[in-house]
């Protein structure tokens, strides 16, 4: 057996070849090269193959370059500084990966992939985080996975999520969502809420102003736009609204690739939050139903702390939400390394300074663009 880097790839040999790996998704399709990882930070793609003579029996989709580039995607010097960051602050990325197509040895398979990676790639960034095993196939071993990373000097962490079968009728489908989503749901129905897709820049303005409302409410940076943008622009990402009198009360994203859908980006305004409106909750059934009605077989919440005595508030009240959509619990590991302890060092503290100078700027551009008179984008 041998890992070959590819210099060229068959993108439609690739995904009908990944396809046929249990939990295949977006993050090791050819589709990934849409998410604004690729397309804006601008990291390069990495395709791995595990041949045995010639026939291929694992593959993997990487990426590399610099996890701070997107702190910068709003500075007009972008384009600039990001070569800069992705050559002398690099990392690597990968989710849900390696596809293993010989069951029979999938562990010794992944060793070899694990070891080649720790070796050849990873070692060359300063730290490699968040890999996530194809958690969607229920026959793999989750603990054997987790002693095979660990051997190498991977540290692990526990983690869950949510995922819920819409490949079964609607009544069944409703049955299996929590009463308080049933009653949730109904309540939004009555108070006239709609759901719509967003489909140009005006509405994206909208899902836009609510995700700043979120951080806000939640103390923690503001996203950029430039990447909401591209995911707009990225033909296997769906966002939609949900309406209430023409107001935008909350918000979602789907990545869509496969037979998943993996769920990310859910805003709600201050707006919904003051009201009391249930425009969320009818998103997320209005998610399962949308996934059945285009022939996709799971819809993954995507992310809950499952240990619940190591919960903190806030993800005690992520997990009982999920919770309710009628999803099945699944336990992983992620993994992460540091390869340049002292270089991973200096990156934190860059990035703590970068997001306080973040803050601060734009505070003081919207003082200017208020003292203007401005109107931005998202209105």
């Amino acid at each position: 057996m041998e890992i070959i880097k590819l210099s060229s790839v068959d993108h439609n040999a690739w995904d009908q070849r990944g396809l046929q790996a249990a939990g295949a998704n977006i993050f090791q399709l050819s589709s990934f090269l849409n998410r604004p990882l690729v397309t804006l930070d601008h990291f390069n793609p990495i395709y791995l193959v595990m041949k045995d003579r010639e026939k291929i029996i694992a593959q993997l989709l990487l990426t590399e370059g610099s996890e701070i580039t997107r702190l910068f995607a709003d500075f007009h010097g972008f384009l600039l500084i990001r070569p800069f960051l992705n050559k002398f602050f690099k990392s690597y990325r990968f989710a849900y990966g390696p596809l293993i197509f010989d069951r029979s040895r999938y562990y010794e398979i992944l060793e070899l992939f694990v070891k080649y990676l720790d070796q050849n790639i990873l070692s060359k960034g300063i730290h490699v985080r968040n890999i996530t095993p194809p958690l969607h196939d229920r026959d793999i071993d989750q603990e054997k996975i987790r002693s095979i990373y660990e051997t190498y000097g991977f540290s692990a962490n526990r983690w869950g999520t949510f995922v819920t079968n819409v490949d079964q009728s609607e009544d069944n489908l409703w049955s299996s969502i929590g009463k308080e989503s049933r009653s949730k749901v109904r309540k939004a129905r009555q108070a006239g809420i709609i759901i719509t897709e967003v489909e140009d820049e005006n509405m994206l303005g909208h899902y836009y102003q609510m995700s700043i409302e979120l951080s806000k409410r939640n103390q923690v940076s503001t996203k950029s736009w430039n990447a909401f943008l591209n995911s707009l622009r990225d033909p296997h990402t769906k966002i939609f609204l949900s309406m209430h009198k023409g107001i935008p009360v909350s918000g979602q994203m789907a990545m869509c690739a496969g037979n998943i859908i993996l769920l990310g980006a859910v805003t709600t305004s201050n707006y919904a939050v003051q009201e009391k409106i249930y425009g969320n909750d009818l998103m997320q059934w209005h998610m399962l139903g949308w996934a059945k009605a285009h022939g996709f077989s799971m819809v993954d919440s995507v992310g809950v702390q499952p240990n619940l005595g190591q919960q903190t508030t806030k993800e005690s009240g992520i997990y009982r939400f999920k919770k309710r959509w009628g999803g099945e619990l699944l336990n992983y590991y992620t993994f992460e390394k540091t390869y340049k302890p002292l270089t991973q060092e200096f990156l934190t503290k860059s990035k703590i300074f970068l997001l306080r100078f973040k803050s601060i700027l734009s505070d003081f551009n919207k003082k200017i663009k208020a003292y203007r008179g401005f109107v931005g984008p998202t209105d």
